[in-house]
This record gives structure tokens, sequence and C-alpha cells, in this order.
């Protein structure tokens, strides 16, 4: 554990990366911890969670050894006093490692708690979304392949810009894929990748979203299990974690109308209606729940809860009908 940071924060607008940064950040800072005793986890935005694990923080570990506390979606306008306070005290007791996934512009309150963190000796890693201009996504899209043992040329790394779009889930989805598929490396054109996002089985993930939108978890049960006939498990994931997160940013937004989410978001279409009539009938405290959901999901698909992907999935899609579907989750 590193001595002198007090409070360590991961945040971003990219669930993915900011998820995926914040376990390797609680993987480094718990090395040559008692998982026990002196590791703490807690989930929750609501005072009462917060202020638990504000309290495990101020408390020294058994036998005085280092002590951390973990907080994931802890973040928000009610619970930033509570945090910034915390900063305040300066208290070395345990190092309070904090996870928040914005959804829209920082406000005023949050700007404050970041620079009361870094005030007080501790660090803000912010992780930044994919890039959204196609020129610069490609060349994302082909270091994150090539991360995996393979290469893309100038016209494939294009293709997956443009298909994929700047979602970091679903390009590191692709880029595992190609990477085992083609374990000799080498140079992969259109031909290599245009299969695994413009095939058929891509547009059957409208009729799992749908279903999960309307509470029918039969239904979704049922398309998932095709769908993981014809893609891989990551794939499905990352298509289930992109709807969720453009009804959060939507919900965020609070649109007037549907070409105002197409002018916000980039959804175009009848996708963006689809977008608009959702949010205009779900309270938005039900899409903060569905990106916990999904949060945990993310977490869980990459080995986090010792779980099979398929178990995963399974889980993730009877919480989001429930949750989305306005509570009905029908089983039909």
């Amino acid at each position: 554990m590193s001595a002198g940071s007090t409070v360590v924060l991961v945040t971003g607008t990219d669930q993915f990366r900011v998820v995926d940064r914040f376990g390797a950040e609680r993987d480094e800072l718990s090395g040559g911890l008692d998982l026990v005793a002196g590791v703490d986890d807690f989930e929750g935005g609501d005072v009462e969670t917060v202020a638990r694990a504000l309290d495990a923080a101020r408390t020294p570990a058994m036998f005085g050894s280092d002590r951390l506390v973990t907080l994931r979606h802890g973040v928000n306008e009610d619970t930033i006093p509570l945090l910034a306070a915390f900063c305040a005290e300066a208290d070395e007791a345990a190092t309070l490692l904090l996870l928040h996934v914005r959804s829209g512009r920082p406000s005023k309150a949050y700007k404050d708690l970041e620079a009361a963190i870094r005030e007080a000796g501790g660090v803000v890693h912010e992780e930044s979304a994919p890039p959204a201009r196609t020129a610069d996504l490609a060349a994302y899209v082909t270091d994150a392949v090539a991360a995996h043992g393979a290469g893309l040329d100038r016209r494939a790394a294009t293709y997956l810009a443009e298909h994929l779009g700047p979602d970091a889930g679903a390009i590191e989805a692709i880029a595992a894929q190609l990477g085992a598929a083609h374990p000799g490396g080498g140079t992969l054109g259109v031909d290599e990748v245009s299969e695994l996002v413009a095939g058929p089985a891509l547009a059957k993930t409208w009729d799992l979203t749908d279903a999960i939108d309307a509470g029918d978890i039969a239904a979704a049960l049922r398309t998932l299990d095709g769908l993981l006939v014809e893609m891989h498990p990551m794939q499905v994931h990352a298509a289930v974690v992109n709807h969720v997160r453009r009804l959060a940013a939507a919900a965020e937004l609070a649109p007037a109308s549907a070409k105002e989410v197409e002018a916000e978001l980039g959804i175009k279409g009848y996708p963006a209606r689809k977008v608009f009539e959702k949010v205009r009938r779900v309270p938005p405290r039900a899409f903060v729940a569905a990106h916990r959901v999904a949060a945990r999901a993310d977490v869980a698909m990459r080995g986090g809860a010792g779980l099979e992907p398929r178990t995963v999935l399974e889980t993730l899609v009877v919480r989001l009908g429930m949750v989305l579907g306005g509570g009905a989750g029908r089983r039909r």
C-alpha cells in the first residue's frame, strides 16, 4: 500500500475503464494485507452506507497493520459533504478507495471534493473515455487489439471504430476475441473483423435489450441463450452495458425530445426515440440502480465473483429486467 495516499478516487465517464482501473487499484493497495481484517468493501450512495464506510476508514486495523476501505458509487450531492470532511481530518488510519462513474458534467461540489482529496495528499485517477473522432478512435482500437497480440490494417481499424463507437467495453471485448482467434498475430483486414461486429447475431441484441426494458425476463433469457450460441459472452455483455449506459446518460440529460437525445448523445433515429420514451416512463432512480447492477456484472465478468460468464449474464438480465421493467419481472 502506498503511504500517504489517504484517499484515492477513480473517476471518469466511461464505466468500463473506471471499473477496470478501480479493480487494479484495489489489487495493488490490498497487496500484502489480510483480506479479512485489512480490507473492507462497501457499495452504495445512501448517506448511511457512506457514513459506515468512513467510520471503518477511521478505525485502525488490528495489530497496527495497514487497512484499505473501498467505496463504490458513494459519491453524490448528498454524500460529498461527508467525504470532504473526511479529507479534512488528515487521518491516515486507512486508505479510502472511491469509485465514481460520472454521467454528466461535474458539479461545483464535486470539483471541490476532488480539490479536497488532492489537498489532503490523496490521488484522483481520471479515466477518460475513448476518443470520439474516427481517426483518433481507430488508433485507440489498433492499440487495444495489439495489446491482445493481433494487428489491424488501416481499413480494419477504421471499420471497427465506425461500428463500435467510443465504447471501451465493446472495444475490449472485440480486441480480446480477435486476439484469441488469431493467436499467431499478424495483421487483420476488414474481412477478418467484420463478422464480429456486423453479423446477424449483433442485431439480435436489440431483442435482448427490448425484453429487458419490458421486464419480460423469460423472453430475455431465451434471447440470451440464442445469442450465446453465436456471440462471445463479453460481446453480449458489452451490448447490454452500452444500452444501460445510454439510458443512464439520457436520464441524466432529462431530454425534452428525441431530437435532444440525438444531439447530445449521438444516438440517431429510431433508437433515439426509444431511449427518449423509456426515460419518460421510468423514474431516474431506476437508471441509477441499473448502472450499479451493470457495474457489479462488469467486475464479475472478469472473474471478480468466481462465476461463469453465462451465470453472470443471466443474473444481469434478471436484475436489469426487474429494475428497468418497472419491477414486473415477468417470467412467463
